[in-house]
């Protein structure tokens, strides 16, 4: 291209863009300095069809790249960009040099045969085709003369630059391209740019200075070439030096970030969050800057969240920039930064609204009122109840129970904030709060342990202690509510503590009676009779009548006879009551009874036999008292199942002793003579995953949980003199056994109560992940399974019979529809004879692949029991005489021969 193609002027002749641009509302065309980064854009010459272009003495080459639409139709030509040097000065064009796309970036082309284009020619797509660029070249620089116009199609890359030369004395000058504003641009910034990485990099070095002014240039191209040598510098940033060299960069970032327009906002954005952890000095700037800067960083972190930026750091630096901003006391920023969870938002960025404004945590409080999105509404209020004061407990409290929030991590910020809280006041609103919130997953954890013992003590507050007691109480009757577990009455390891226990066992010695009897009442909602009973004992030692008050209280519950449990506590507090205080418990057991109903009964008398003293009940037959002599022996009559003969000779015998024998003597006959009719009940011991109603979703299992469930009736019948024994339910034969032999007296209930243990390591739960516990949890514990036919043993095959009692029971109608994934099939079990008529077995389950947890897996069956009650005894042929002499003559009685109370 020869040096007179054209004349040397500054360019400021009128733009000549083809008409199709003219109906655009934004220009075309929009410098871009990126490139300088990566290649020198100032050159002492030039290449232009393999011919050296070398510019006046005392002048350079200067190319300024630019990215161009390719949705329209123009003509770019030197009249489209207006050049202004300062001071003024000659400017003459030389070209237009095509930009290729190279790994990520926008670079020239080596070729040195490649032209330089006197136009550019975009031709947007049409009919199918697609935009086009070409590259028209009229004068050729080896022929000196000009020649029919040369066009080339070019890569539509988007990007290209235009060449042209300035004195060297210039170093400032504007540059306007195709009508767009006017861009200030400095050579000198030019030439630093490719070489920004081979400078001095340090904090206080004059480079980084140097860049750290560019972004507060009035000029976009300049600040986004700023931008991007900071970027650049930071990936060479070692990460003990990054904090201190990140503080003033991103003080200016943050400053500049409203000013900036979209693409060099990005480019700020991932400067910010890509290379490492934003320093606390950054996220101060960001809480202290201008509305208009954190609204800004709103959308960008909104961006962050939908499409992630590379690297380790992008996610946890926009969650710090989100947390900074949610400490903004201004209402806009407020409603934006809230907008953003409602939108959509990763668990991780709800921890954010623990530390919110009071000005955010309003605004969000109110959004939650009216959100739609139950998960998304869980999780703000979740987070929002970690700092919740007296003025927001209340409200976030209703919001708690509505949407039965659930805490699934020991290390949840609720309870850290709890145990850690320094002021009673902020214990308070918290534990207020918490009444309806789900703690169940992590009541055994350590974190919980500690809490609650602080709280309990007696050198808490009395206001805190009523509160915890109230707390723990209501965590028992969401533990239990998800399956009726834990009624029927259990026998606990002899030093079973949990935090829950603890909280209820201070509070029946100690509390006020209100509290003491709501802590009684939970406890037996869980199956723990004999724990009550021994807190019952200490808490009125030697205080009959404060007892008996106490007893009347809890029976005055409403609903207190659906918990199978108060009637085994019932039956054990007559071990400590005298003829004056017997008779109201027994007309107290007597009227729940028959609020349970006749269909019922067997739950009552099985029960009922739990925690029964047959001792004190035989006493209080031989009471002067006639109406405490009847009802004690009607008990008797019913829980032993004697027939008209045996109460005959029971009531006949006329002392504790006789009446003992003639009772071990019924309980043997009952062994023998087992034809007849047995209700049958069911256990369950099940594991269901922790629901996904929390800030995170938890893979994990909710410790073991119980469920009672009727399963009809079983009729046994016998042959070979009455010695081999076949259950039939439903006329279908459902096992087999061999009656007792010898003698079968009644027993204790600690010798056939089911009772719990301490997880076996190889047992099934091993398998499964409990979240919190610091010990195994509590299953019952099973028997050996007995291969042989020992006498008073009995086998069943129960697979059938325990799915139709789950399809049939209204209280197990969530399993109903995978009882079949819940029930395994070919279960069986070995029932051993309890006295009085009673059978009981337990088995667990062991050796099965345990499903992953997740929000729609089945429950997971860990253990079941079977108990056979006899239904007709009564019925049954009486005994004959001389069975009864012999029974008696060879069973001694189990009693002492004092009934201490």
């Amino acid at each position: 291209m020869p040096s007179n193609r054209l004349a040397s002027v500054t360019l400021l002749a009128p733009l000549l863009i083809a008409p199709t641009l003219c109906a655009q509302s934004e220009p075309p065309v929009s410098i871009d300095l990126s490139p300088a980064i990566f290649e020198p854009l100032v050159f002492s010459q030039i290449m232009d069809e393999g011919s050296v272009l070398q510019p006046r003495e005392g002048s350079r080459f200067v190319a300024i790249p630019f990215r161009y639409a390719t949705d329209t139709t123009y003509d770019l030509r030197r009249t489209s960009f207006d050049i202004h040097p300062m001071p003024p000065a000659p400017v003459k064009f030389i070209g237009f040099r095509a930009m290729i796309w190279n790994d990520g970036r926008a670079e020239f082309s080596r070729r040195a045969n490649d032209p330089l284009y006197e136009r550019l020619q975009v031709t947007q797509a049409e009919l199918g085709a697609p935009a086009s660029v070409v590259g028209i070249n009229q004068t050729r620089p080896v022929a000196q003369q000009r020649t029919p116009n040369t066009k080339n199609r070019l890569a539509r890359s988007g990007w290209a630059a235009v060449i042209f030369e300035l004195p060297g004395n210039v170093d400032n000058f504007t540059i306007a391209a195709a009508g767009a504003p006017a861009q200030e641009v400095r050579v000198s910034l030019l030439e630093f740019a490719s070489k920004c990485r081979e400078g001095a990099k340090g904090p206080n070095s004059p480079e980084l200075a140097r860049w750290i002014r560019a972004i507060g240039s009035n000029s976009p191209a300049t600040v986004r070439l700023g931008i991007q040598c900071l970027t650049t510098l930071r990936q060479d940033v070692s990460q003990n030096d990054y904090a201190r060299w990140a503080v003033p960069v991103d003080a200016a970032i943050i400053d500049a970030i409203a000013q900036l327009e979209t693409e060099a906002r990005r480019d700020a954005w991932a400067g910010l969050v890509r290379f490492g952890p934003m320093p606390p000095e950054s996220r101060d700037a960001i809480n202290a800057s201008d509305p208009h800067v954190q609204l800004n960083l709103v959308e960008a972190i909104r961006g962050e969240f939908t499409e992630p930026s590379p690297g380790s750091y992008a996610r946890t630096n926009a969650l710090a920039a989100l947390a900074a901003i949610l400490r903004s006391s201004d209402s806009d920023v407020g409603r934006a930064a809230v907008d953003l969870f409602a939108s959509g938002a990763p668990d991780e960025a709800f921890d954010c609204l623990i530390t919110a404004s009071p000005t955010v945590r309003t605004i969000a409080l109110e959004k939650c009122k009216t959100l739609d999105d139950a998960s998304v509404r869980r999780r703000m209020v979740h987070a929002l109840a970690v700092q919740a004061g007296p003025n927001d407990a209340a409200a976030l409290g209703e919001l708690i129970k509505r949407d039965r929030i659930i805490v699934a991590d020991p290390n949840d910020p609720i309870l850290i904030r709890l145990r850690d809280a320094e002021s009673d006041k902020s214990r308070q609103s918290l534990i207020s709060m918490l009444n309806g919130i789900s703690l169940v997953p992590v009541l055994r954890s350590p974190t919980l342990a500690s809490i609650f013992d602080d709280l309990s003590d007696d050198d808490a507050p009395e206001l805190l202690r009523r509160s915890v007691a109230e707390l723990a109480s209501d965590q028992v009757r969401l533990r239990s509510a998800a399956a009726r577990t834990g009624e029927f009455p259990m026998r606990y390891p002899p030093q079973f503590r949990d935090p829950v226990r603890t909280v209820l066992h201070r509070t029946t010695l100690r509390g006020p009676d209100e509290l003491r009897v709501e802590s009684v009442a939970a406890m037996l909602r869980e199956g723990n009779a004999l724990d009550a009973f021994e807190d019952i004992r200490a808490a009125f030692s030697g205080k009959s009548s404060d007892r008996l008050a106490f007893i009347q209280a809890l029976a005055a519950r409403p609903n207190i006879e659906r918990i199978d449990a108060v009637f085994a506590l019932l039956m054990r507090i007559l071990s400590l009551a005298d003829p004056d205080s017997a008779l109201p418990v027994l007309q107290t057991l007597d009227r729940l009874a028959r609020q349970r109903g006749e269909r019922e009964a067997v739950s009552v008398n099985l029960a009922a036999k739990a925690g029964l003293s047959w001792e004190s009940l035989a006493d209080f037959s031989l009471s002067p008292d006639p109406k405490l002599a009847a009802l004690a022996s009607k008990w008797i009559f019913r829980l032993a199942h004697l027939s008209p003969q045996d109460r005959r000779q029971f009531l006949a015998a006329s002392d504790r002793d006789a009446r003992a024998v003639r009772l071990n003597s019924a309980s043997t006959r009952l062994a023998r003579i087992v034809a007849g009719n047995y209700d049958l009940v069911f256990i369950v011991e099940l594991a269901w995953p922790v629901p996904t109603s929390g800030p995170q979703s938890v893979a994990a299992w909710l410790p073991p949980q119980r469920l009672t469930l009727s399963g009809g009736v079983v009729e046994m019948k016998t042959r070979d003199a009455g010695r081999d024994i076949q259950l039939y339910v439903n006329d279908k034969l459902r096992g087999f056994g061999t009656a007792q032999v010898g003698s079968a007296g009644m027993q204790a209930p600690e010798n056939w109560l089911p009772h719990l243990e301490p997880a076996d390591e190889n047992s099934l739960l091993a398998g499964l992940s409990i979240p919190g516990a610091s010990s195994p949890p509590l299953v019952m514990a099973s028997g050996d399974v007995d291969s042989s036919s020992r006498p008073g043993t009995l086998k069943m095959e129960i697979t059938d019979l325990l799915r139709q009692a789950i399809t049939s029971d209204p209280a197990a109608a969530s399993l109903a529809q995978s009882v079949d994934q819940v029930i395994p099939a070919n279960l069986s079990i070995t029932l051993r004879y309890a006295g009085m008529g009673s059978y009981i077995g337990i088995a667990a389950r062991r050796s099965i692949n345990t499903p992953p947890p997740s929000p729609s897996a089945p429950p997971v069956l860990i253990n079941y029991a079977v108990l056979l009650e006899r239904s007709d005894a009564s019925d049954s042929p009486p005994a004959s005489a001389d069975l009864t002499h012999r029974a008696a003559a060879t069973v001694s009685p189990q009693y002492p021969a004092s009934n201490p109370r």
